[in-house]
């Protein structure tokens, strides 16, 4: 896959954000510097927090060019314009736009000490396009930030190890804290099981253990004391800030630090492959920030006696973002755990930027697995993720999904290929299909 890179320089104080196209190999693109305040902060929100800005508008705002109002769709493709317009602009999004599938490298700063920086890695960079139709095929964003770009050593002479011969283990955990939102754990259980039972165990020297029904400390402390550890960690359930759901912690959560923590103390290594099929799981920005970002992006203090905006607001898009005294009010959701997992070494994270649709979830996570070990070609993780997406992009049934689910997915992290077991067939097929 050709490999770009996006380095994202922002200035809080100057509310301005420079962006920079280069090429794997260091080539200069394309450059755009966009000052904040100079567009409207609705449609910042709607890049910062796309699901929300969708779900809140969608059947409500009415475009001057229109009669009706806008659909979701509708609403995800002229955030998409303003994105390749007016952030990225033409140049980079041609660069972009090439054929085959592509990898765009978000490079940002420490995000914990740069707003800025912690809100542009919530951007949906899959969606731009231009006037003219063009835009970006196959693409799927690996972001890394100044304190996360080194991997693990560790993780590499594991990943060595299972090149070697050694069995690839997952651990696929399906927490549910009581009195949650129900999700359809069950289904997406049920058809990883038959994936890895039917097309990966036959073929590939993995094994895989499933957690469900009220997961806990100890359940997880014993899974990896039976095994001395996993390679990749998939985990399904809510989100909240920076923290996972886990049953008998405090508030029935554990923080991606506190999640290592218990799994190296176990006597496991820290996995190379982290898979978050929970919501929020790949956003950075903390819920206190959103009133500081509120003020990075306004414009100007009007003078003295100037008029206020009176634009009906169904008749066009509003110039203020009240919508995220919502996030302030409602905590959970805004999370920094597939940041908080990298930072403890953990190589490669899939995560979420938004909430996402137990649906798409669900034939997400089939879809990466087949590609990352079912194939008979190895596959990186960006790799896998990247064709998953297409794949479920190309199912003809779509009334399922939300509109912005097929833009939440991305992955945090290294590149290349770090696990690729030995293709003979799995022991653990001898307890699910023994040979007479």
């Amino acid at each position: 896959m050709a490999e770009f890179e996006l380095r994202i320089e922002t200035d809080t104080r100057q509310k301005v954000a420079r962006l920079k196209l280069s090429h794997a190999d260091g080539t200069h693109l394309g450059s755009n510097d966009i000052r904040l305040p100079e567009h409207s902060s609705a449609l910042w929100e709607g890049l910062f927090d796309t699901r929300r800005y969708v779900e809140r508008y969608a059947g409500m705002m009415i475009f001057d060019e229109q009669t009706e109002p806008a659909t979701a769709r509708m609403l995800l493709e002229r955030l998409g314009l303003f994105l390749g317009e007016q952030v990225l602009g033409a140049g980079i999004v041609r660069a972009l736009a090439g054929p085959g599938r592509r990898v765009l490298v978000v490079r940002l700063p420490t995000t914990d000490q740069d707003l800025l920086a912690a809100a542009f890695a919530r951007v949906p960079w899959e969606i731009a396009r231009l006037t003219d139709g063009t835009r970006p095929h196959n693409l799927v964003v690996r972001a890394v930030t100044a304190d996360t770009a080194q991997g693990d050593v560790e993780i590499t002479a594991a990943a060595r190890a299972v090149a070697a011969g050694e069995t690839l283990r997952v651990l696929a955990v399906f927490a549910e804290a009581p009195g949650a939102r129900p999700l359809a754990m069950r289904r997406e259980r049920e058809e990883l099981r038959r994936l890895f039972a039917d097309q990966i165990l036959p073929h590939r020297n993995v094994e895989i253990d499933l957690l469900c029904h009220g997961v806990t400390r100890k359940r997880l402390e014993e899974a990896i004391l039976s095994c001395d550890g996993y390679h990749i960690v998939h985990w399904s359930g809510h989100g909240h800030h920076n923290a996972l759901e886990l049953l008998g912690e405090p508030n029935n959560r554990i923080t991606g630090e506190s999640l290592v923590e218990l799994i190296t103390e176990a006597g496991g290594f820290i996995p190379q492959v982290f898979f978050l099929s929970a919501c929020h799981s790949g956003a950075l920005l903390q819920v206190q920030d959103w009133q500081s970002l509120q003020q990075a992006l306004e414009r100007e203090e009007r003078p003295p006696g100037a008029a206020a905006d009176a634009t009906p607001k169904a008749a066009a898009e509003p110039t203020e973002i009240k919508q995220l005294d919502d996030a302030i009010e409602n905590p959970s959701g805004y999370t920094g755990t597939a940041l908080a997992l990298l930072k403890t070494g953990v190589s490669q994270v899939v995560a979420m930027r938004y909430a996402v649709g137990d649906e798409y979830a669900r034939q997400l996570a089939v879809a990466f697995y087949s590609r990352l070990l079912a194939d008979r070609k190895a596959r990186s993780t960006g790799e896998a993720l990247a064709m998953a997406r297409t794949d479920v992009e190309k199912e003809t049934e779509q009334t399922a999904y939300h509109a912005v689910d097929h833009a939440t997915p991305l992955m945090f992290g290294q590149p290349g290929v770090l696990l690729d077991p030995a293709r003979h067939r799995s022991r653990q097929m001898e307890r699910l299909r023994p040979r007479f």
